[in-house]
């Protein structure tokens, strides 16, 4: 996902949405089997999917097919909002058969992007809609008929996705498959371990990597380096739990993992420009 924010989430609609009005909200390199449509209403920045860096700009749409490595820079320029909705595999698989042995680019056809950009839009006033009903407390049947239109509108997205942006995936190079398979397990192990003291040259061994072809392979496909993206994990925990729990920031810096606070301190304010403490003041879950 390339958003860490608000879901809908709610197992009547055929698929999870995420929105997001947060400009420091992110989340480190990561991927999963299901497809991702993302449309960026407002707000400026670097997206990277499988190595390749996109600049993403006010309605623009990016589109992440199963397993592919995808992650939202730093450096976001302004207020970020938008949409994105991650595919229900299995209920588009009941109406596609042929579902896993497709890719999808919205470059197959760019006259009908304007339609799938209209789609999202219609979607997140939807979501939204369906949010300010659902906290008002009236009448549970209006939330209900917002979530059968959102069902409508997923639809659509997958009619749509299916139709016009669909081709026959390509064949990837055995070497290539599993250098990108290795690559997953190393960074799923450290998602799993990101509290643990890791290094380098202790994963790289494990995976039968050198510590030399390690770098570059995070260095290609995830734009970081292997300490950067181990930094990442850790404060993309630490940023849930300043926000959703009393802990101390001592206890968060060490339960994500950093030595001390002092390393905490100075990682947090490279990536989000600020201190926990006034993070946790900003952005705390009520």
């Amino acid at each position: 996902m390339l958003f860490l924010s608000e879901k809908l989430n709610d197992p009547r609609i055929p698929g999870k949405i995420l929105f997001n009005e947060d400009e420091n909200a992110h989340l480190p390199p990561h991927w999963h089997s299901n497809v991702e449509i993302c449309f960026f209403l407002q707000g400026g920045f670097c997206a990277r999917i499988d190595g390749q860096c996109y600049t993403v700009q006010n309605q623009d749409l990016i589109l992440v097919n199963s397993g592919q490595l995808h992650h939202v820079g730093e450096n976001s320029v302004g207020e970020r909002r938008g949409i994105s909705l991650v595919a229900d595999m299995d209920f588009w698989h009941d109406f596609c058969p042929e579902l896993d042995s497709l890719e999808f680019s919205l470059s197959i056809c760019p006259e009908r992007v304007p339609e799938l950009k209209q789609l999202m839009t219609a979607l997140y006033d939807a979501s939204c809609t369906y949010y300010c009903v659902k906290e008002s407390h009236r009448d549970s049947g209006a939330a209900s008929r917002e979530l059968l239109q959102i069902h409508g509108l997923i639809c659509m997205v997958y009619y749509t996705l299916t139709k016009y942006f669909s081709r026959p995936q390509k064949t990837a190079s055995h070497r290539l498959a599993v250098q990108k398979s290795s690559l997953q397990d190393v960074i799923q192990y450290i998602n799993t371990h990101y509290t643990e003291p890791l290094m380098l040259k202790d994963i790289a061994d494990q995976y039968n990597f050198s510590c030399e072809h390690l770098s570059r392979l995070f260095r290609k496909k995830l734009g970081l380096t292997f300490k950067e993206y181990l930094y990442s994990i850790r404060l993309t925990h630490a940023c849930r739990l300043l926000t959703h729990t009393e802990k101390s920031i001592l206890d968060i810096s060490l339960e994500a993992g950093f030595p001390d606070m002092r390393a905490f301190s100075q990682q947090f304010n490279r990536v989000y420009h600020t201190t926990p403490k006034e993070y946790r003041r900003r952005f705390r879950h009520t």
